[in-house]
């Protein structure tokens, strides 16, 4: 278990909920004190994290696909973007 209770064995005690981490280290900018503003924020942050997963796993593809980094690829489709695109692997 990854949270508050992990961090006291070690000497570290942080204010707040077990399954929500609180106080300066995790909030400096005091958020908490909006519950609506809080919440907006914690689910802009799971859906931001979930976009980047998706921008991620486009690259993962990508690299596997054709075989280059995304640099390699960006270089290759502006050098000649008619050959060098999607299109050049599906078929």
């Amino acid at each position: 278990y990854v949270g508050i209770k992990s961090l006291e064995p070690v000497g570290i005690f942080l204010p707040g909920n077990i399954n929500y981490p609180g106080g300066q280290l995790f909030d400096p900018l005091d958020y908490s004190k909006n519950a609506d503003e809080l919440t907006k924020q914690a689910v802009m942050e799971i859906k931001h994290g979930r976009m980047a997963m998706l921008g991620m796993l486009g690259y993962f593809v990508q690299a596997a696909v054709t075989q280059q980094g995304p640099l390699q690829n960006l270089v290759d489709f502006v050098e000649d973007p008619s050959q060098n695109n999607i299109f050049k692997y599906l078929a």
